[in-house]
């Protein structure tokens, strides 16, 4: 984990091993190559060898080497074997972010062995023994497995220890890991039951599995603050209906930004016969309630029994309640029912058939059962409704069921509008006449009752007819509900008969799950883009069970019902309780607050992250605690690196479990609090692995190296640099300056200012003749020397005159000799000055 200078650079050919003591703890190459680059010098070609096994596990070798390359210096490795004989290494402890009290813990301990043998492997549990098995390792990863019990203490945390032991073992310090639990109370999630009853099964199943169960009905579905209390919500044959825009939006709040989980479980209301078709409630689920293959699509014969007797003449008011009299103004009743049927006829295909039939006392067919008629039709029939006279309810059913059975259409269904102002006993014969028509001849009824005084008996008509009931409180509802009416009636949803489930996935959820009764029917739909389904159902392997992540939660939609009808077979079932508490609590956070924390060790560091759902608020500070195994405390500040991420970075150098807990506010207020485990066992330099030298050649390779070399090529100089040394040359210079200065004293007393080749001979000739002329007044001269004699035409020489010799000056020479002396110094300067001339006399004086 660090670099030590074992000797200085010496010449040395012995070496005895290494004398200084590092960090054995991890490999960081980087920092020795920086060391080994700072020390080389500067004059001599350098090389750095680096001997590893290459599995660096800390710092940037790559980056290094491009500085010590820019530095001159080449990098050359030789790779080492990693460390033989035998080893197995517990990789790693799995177990679940976070438990309930009385929950069964399932922990995988992951051992890797480099050989195959015996060995043993214990799981602690505060350092406690939970269990020890003895096992056979293969060569690789072993997966070895242990269940425990999250016990009865809320908020408590659990600290596993996994121990293997094997002879023979050659690294001891990878023989442990940790790994911890936090535990929290009993989980509790709302259960929203469509109808009374419905969801008791579920209820006591979820309450054995360790799951409080609060049973509500749709319109106690409470804000998104009460929602957030809950890990999940279940709900149960629920109609998009029942639930409010607001309900909805809560939910899908409490969903996607809340990260709480949601299960759909079906029923004769529930997906495409429950109008989640066009509800913001089916954007949640991971199965489209919509039956998309068109080959499915099967045509529809409709009648719409429409009531319009007087009571229809009664308006839906302003203020939302009827009035008796008419003339009080509003929507009448019969207005809702004309735009009911015009957005029915338009939710039909052209292969499909609609009539309207109008009935009071008696009835007339304002559009007979025909193919989708033109729109002239339309406006015409319907226009012709009028609410005038009494209510027979017993002509709603009897001739729109005799123009059903002459047609050729694969369903037929019977849609009564009525405000129900009847006898009850009539009505009660009409519920009997449904049910044997739907007996004998398939035809279905469906009741849509509109709202203000219609009588509650009216839903009997339905369910005798396997159709849909439709209480109809707000009548400005009514169209859209008719219209999806129309579209299910044209869908074969509901399959009944005798299913067996289909396992199509390898999900824990779903494991234990061996064998499981036949489920006698469900709703038919089609599974998501992104959804993962673990069981289907019937001859369309149509979805049964299917899960996706919305936003931050998770979402499992099953199509069958709870118990009460199509899985009453389940609800007897060994293995319902384990079933369904899998399946709820499957959707339920893993972990801290909206899985926003999350912390790892590795290597002696401790790294924090915390994302939100969205970006936090501009000025939003966050700060990170964290308790260690050695019950020391920190507090770190988080670094603000995105708009929704912060991170922290601090050191983590013992083993064992540390407790996070990260706090973002924004002016004091918190903006999101999480908490989070992390466990450290032991450094990545003791996981096991073989040497791997690809990091040092990349290394090698930025600094021109020649990548791996044996060890008798070290020394090799051929393509190295060569080195460069800084010398002083001041005492050279010196030396060369005291020698040189007395020749440099000397010639500065000769001038050869203006001197030329011409001048230079000329002023040899000159000197030349002056010596000749001092020689005899300097003593020399022979007195029987004659003088030439005259050339002809010569005058006669003159007679020589002799001066009288001048006295001598005192310690100088003679008079003459002196002036001479005068004058030659004077011929030298003029001489200087003009330069020598060829043509011009000298003077000789």
């Amino acid at each position: 984990g660090d670099a030590r200078l074992d000797r200085v650079l010496e010449q040395s050919s012995e070496f005895d091993g290494a004398a200084v003591v590092v960090n054995e703890a991890s490999t960081d190459i980087a920092t020795a190559l920086r060391l080994g680059s700072a020390v080389l010098p500067t004059d001599a070609k350098r090389r750095v060898v680096i001997i590893s096994d290459g599995r660096a596990t800390a710092g940037d070798l790559v980056q290094e080497a491009q500085e010590a390359a820019g530095a001159g210096v080449q990098v050359e490795v030789h790779t080492v074997e990693a460390a033989a004989g035998e080893d197995a290494a517990v990789l790693g402890i799995d177990v679940p972010r976070l438990a309930r009290v009385g929950d069964a813990l399932a922990i995988d301990v992951l051992v890797e062995s480099t050989t195959a043998g015996p060995a043993t492997v214990e799981l602690r549990r505060d350092g406690e023994t939970v269990d020890t098995q003895r096992v056979e390792l293969e060569v690789g990863t072993n997966t070895i497995s242990f269940t425990d019990n999250a016990g009865t203490t809320p908020a408590a945390v659990l600290r596993y220890q996994a121990v293997v032991t094997r002879p023979g073992d050659t690294t001891p310090e990878n023989d442990a890991a940790f790994a911890a639990v936090p535990v929290d109370g009993p989980a509790r999630v709302l259960v929203v039951e469509g109808s009374g009853g419905e969801a008791t099964a579920l209820a006591e199943a979820l309450e054995a599995g360790g799951v409080q169960a609060d049973v509500v009905g749709p319109a106690e579905l409470p804000s998104v603050q009460s929602l957030a209390t809950y890990a999940g919500v279940v709900l149960v044959d629920v109609p998009a209906s029942a639930l409010t825009g607001q309900q909805i939006e809560n939910l899908t709040t409490a969903v996607r930004d809340l990260g709480r989980g949601l299960v759909t479980i079906g029923g004769p209301r529930s997906y495409g016969v429950g109008g989640y078709r066009e509800s913001p409630l089916s954007d949640l689920l991971p199965v489209d309630s919509e039956i998309l293959d068109p080959k499915r699509r099967k045509t529809v014969a409709e009648v719409l029994s429409v009531d319009a007797s007087g009571s229809m003449a009664n308006c839906h008011c302003d203020s939302g309640n009827s009035t008796i009299d008419g003339n009080a103004g509003g929507i009448t009743k019969t207005d809702i029912a004309r735009a009911a049927a015009e957005r029915t006829i338009e939710a039909l295909t052209e292969n499909d058939q609609i009539g309207v039939m109008a009935w009071t006392a008696g009835t007339d067919w304002v559009i007979d059962l025909q193919r989708l008629p033109s729109q002239e039709v339309i406006d015409e029939g319907l226009g012709r409704i009028r609410p005038n006279g009494n209510t027979d309810i017993l002509a709603a059913l009897e001739e729109p069921a005799e123009k059903l059975l002459a047609s050729d259409a694969e369903i037929k269904h019977i849609i009564v509008f009525s405000d129900g102002f009847t006898d009850p006993a009539r009505i009660e014969r009409v519920a009997e006449r449904a049910g044997e028509l739907y007996e004998e001849f398939g035809i279905t009824v469906s009741v849509l009752a509109t709202g203000e005084g219609a009588a509650p008996s009216l839903e009997a008509i339905a369910v005798a007819g396997h159709g849909r009931f439709y209480p109809g409180t707000s009548l400005a509802d009514v169209p859209q509900i008719m219209a999806e009416e129309a579209v299910i009636a044209s869908r074969d949803f509901i399959n009944e008969g005798s299913f067996l489930p289909e396992i199509t996935s390898d999900d824990e959820v779903i494991a234990t799950l061996t064998e499981s009764p036949e489920l006698l029917g469900y709703v038919a739909t089609t599974a998501k883009a992104g959804a993962r389904t673990h069981l289907r159902i019937g001859p369309d392997r149509d979805p049964l069970l299917a899960t996706w992540q919305a936003g931050l939660g998770k979402v499992t939609s099953w199509t069958s019902d709870a118990s009460l009808q199509w899985a009453q077979p389940w609800a007897a079932w060994d293995g319902y309780v384990t079933f369904w508490s899998r399946v709820v609590k499957d959707t339920f956070q893993d972990g801290d607050t909206a899985g926003a924390a999350q912390a790892t060790v590795r290597n002696g560091r401790m790294e924090i992250t915390v994302e939100g759902s969205a970006n936090f608020p501009d000025g939003a500070d966050g700060v990170a605690t964290v308790a260690g195994p050695d019950g020391q405390r920190y507090e770190v500040p988080l670094t603000r690196v995105g708009g929704n991420r912060f991170e922290a970075d601090l050191p983590a150098g013992r083993d064992g479990t540390y407790a996070v807990g990260v706090n973002i506010t924004e002016d004091g207020e918190t903006v999101l609090a999480a908490n989070t485990l992390a466990s450290a066992s032991y450094p990545a330099e003791y996981e096991p692995g073989t040497s791997d030298n690809t990091l040092m050649l990349r290394a090698s390779e930025a600094t021109g190296g020649r990548g791996e070399i044996l060890p008798a090529q070290a020394w090799e100089g051929t393509g190295l640099t060569a080195g460069s040394r800084l010398l002083s040359l001041t005492l050279p210079f010196l030396l060369a300056a005291a020698l040189l200065w007395p020749i440099a004293v000397a010639l500065s007393r000769l001038s050869l200012r203006g001197a030329t080749a011409a001048g230079a001979r000329a002023g040899l000739a000159t000197a030349g003749r002056r010596v000749r002329d001092l020689l005899p007044r300097l003593g020399t001269e022979d007195p029987h020397h004659a003088a030439p004699p005259p050339t002809s035409g010569s005058a006669p020489p003159a007679p020589a005159r002799r001066d009288p010799p001048a006295a001598p000056r005192p310690g100088g020479r003679p008079a003459g000799q002196q002036t001479a002396a005068v004058n030659e110094l004077l011929a030298r300067k003029r001489a200087r000055q003009q330069g020598p001339d060829d043509d011009a006399p000298t003077s000789e004086g």
